[in-house]
């Protein structure tokens, strides 16, 4: 899956910036961040997430991780709302 310089692939959880490997995800993040970048330029409301299998805490658990590993501002965060990928992130 690929949205601008970003490319997640599923089938190992790799995660390319600009051709260049940024990190390891594991299957949990990944499914979590495939989630978000699917519906990228919208946001992905927990209530989707939930329906994807994580709860609200583990969906946030998961956000956490991923920020630290690929950068803080690759997934915003609209308040009561939901995650939004942000292809426009440095890593």
């Amino acid at each position: 899956m690929t949205v601008g310089s970003w490319s997640l692939l599923t089938e190992n959880g790799d995660v390319f910036h600009g051709g260049r490997l940024v990190g390891h995800l594991t299957v949990s993040e990944e499914q979590v961040l495939g989630a978000i970048m699917a519906r990228y330029p919208l946001l992905i409301s927990g209530l989707a997430l939930y329906e994807a299998g994580f709860s609200s805490e583990c969906a946030r658990t998961y956000v956490y991780r991923i920020r630290q590993k690929l950068g803080q501002a690759v997934i915003t965060t609209d308040h009561k709302r939901g995650y939004r990928f942000n292809p426009e992130a440095a890593a």
